[in-house]
């Protein structure tokens, strides 16, 4: 990090001691909502994750026979190299 221009190694370990312990009551850091928005950001968030486990589920399904593919040999090798496992994604 030394060679990054203005980045100090105090800020660095600020930077990721927040990211380990957010303070997500820290008025500074989050402004007061009202119990409208918080329901909407909470709806706005179930939607969000739903559709993502929908989409999930339907790339999961539609690629079943390579996900088996590719887990069988797992199951076997262990480990799959980036060439073995696009090989076995093409297949």
């Amino acid at each position: 990090m030394s060679g990054t221009p203005g980045l100090k190694p105090a800020t660095v370990r600020r930077y990721l001691e927040e990211l380990e312990n957010p303070r997500l009551d820290d008025e500074r850091r989050l402004p007061p909502i009202s119990e409208e928005t918080s329901q909407a950001i909470d709806a706005e968030v179930r939607a969000l994750l739903e559709e993502a486990r929908s989409r999930a589920l339907a790339l999961l399904t539609e690629e079943r026979v390579t996900v088996e593919r590719i887990a069988r040999r797992l199951m076997e090798e262990k480990t799959l190299d980036a060439t073995a496992f696009a090989a076995l994604a093409d297949e």
